[in-house]
C-alpha cells in the first residue's frame, strides 16, 4: 500500500469526500482508504497506484505535507511474546544502522507486546 499525508482546508476536505463518493468511484478507483483526524488526512491506495493518486489530489485545492510510500502488509503474522520480542530486538537493530532508511514488517504487534516494551 502507498500513503498520502495531507493537510487540508475545508475545501480540501470536501474534494477528498468527492473523491471517495459512489457517483466518482469509477474515476478514483485508486483510494482504498482514508482516514481524516483533526486536519491531516490520510489516504491509502495501492502500491502501483500511488503515482495517480499524487497526481489527482496534486490537481485538488489542498495542501499534501508528505507523500511516502509505506508498505502496510495484507496479513500480519502472530508470534508469542519471547518470539516477539526477539523480532523486534532485531528490527530495532536494523533502525539503528545508519544505512537503513525504513524497516518494514509483518508482525501483529499486540496489546500484550507493547505493554511488555513499556514495562
Amino acid at each position: 500500500m502507498a500513503m498520502l499525508q495531507i493537510t487540508y482546508t475545508v475545501g480540501g476536505t470536501k474534494s477528498i469526500f468527492e473523491l471517495s463518493n459512489n457517483s466518482n468511484r469509477d474515476q478514483c478507483k485508486f483510494i482504498e482508504d482514508f482516514d481524516i483526524q483533526e486536519d491531516i488526512c490520510t489516504v491509502l491506495c495501492d502500491f502501483d497506484k500511488f503515482g495517480v493518486m499524487q497526481e489527482k489530489l496534486g490537481n485538488m485545492p489542498i495542501d499534501i505535507t508528505s507523500a511516502d510510500i509505506q508498505r502496510i502488509p495484507n496479513n500480519t503474522k502472530n508470534l508469542n511474546l519471547d518470539e516477539a520480542l526477539k523480532i523486534i530486538t532485531i528490527i530495532e537493530k536494523f533502525e539503528e544502522n545508519d544505512d537503513v532508511q525504513k524497516v518494514f514488517h509483518t508482525l501483529n504487534v499486540t496489546e500484550e507486546i507493547i505493554s511488555e516494551l513499556n514495562n
